[in-house]
């Protein structure tokens, strides 16, 4: 492979590939998705669930290599941050989280407000859920262990 690009190489690949529709598709779903399952439907009127399962997760896997390979093709072209463009992007998230007040009483009180077992200990909310389980007949009991803090340093 040739040595590193240049930006103005950079700047002509991503061109040429955006031109070619090759790389970078955005965040909608590319409409060949939708073709290959209804091309499964039509080859296949008589597919049970067993079937489209199959196909799913086969389906799902493919989908999946493809966009690992054009993920690391595309940080291959593009090049790293720089230090000004982190710096802006840890304020712009200081700012989103500074408007978020759900998040900043998270951080500072340690669960979500919105959470109806909010503010409980572990324990406490076992209870509670080994009573909710026992209320809608779930049979479903939940054990929780406190094994510590997940941050603390051995």
């Amino acid at each position: 492979m040739a040595g590193p690009v240049t930006r103005i190489g950079a700047w002509t690949r991503r061109t040429l590939e955006r031109l070619l529709g090759r790389y970078y598709e955005g965040h909608t779903v590319p409409r060949r998705f939708a073709e290959e399952v209804r091309l499964f439907r039509v080859m296949y009127p008589m597919a049970d669930g067993d079937d489209w399962e199959q196909f799913a997760v086969s389906f799902a896997g493919s989908v999946y290599r493809q966009a690992f390979v054009r993920g690391l093709e595309h940080s291959e072209r593009t090049e790293p941050p720089t230090p000004e463009q982190l710096a802006a992007d840890n304020e712009w998230e200081a700012a989103q989280l500074a408007q978020d007040g759900r998040m900043q009483f998270i951080l500072d009180h340690g669960y979500d407000p919105n959470d109806p077992l909010g503010g409980l200990t572990l324990e406490q909310r076992g209870g509670a859920y080994e009573h909710y389980g026992a209320v809608l007949g779930g049979g479903m009991a939940a054990s929780v262990v406190d094994d510590g803090d997940p941050d603390a340093v051995e």
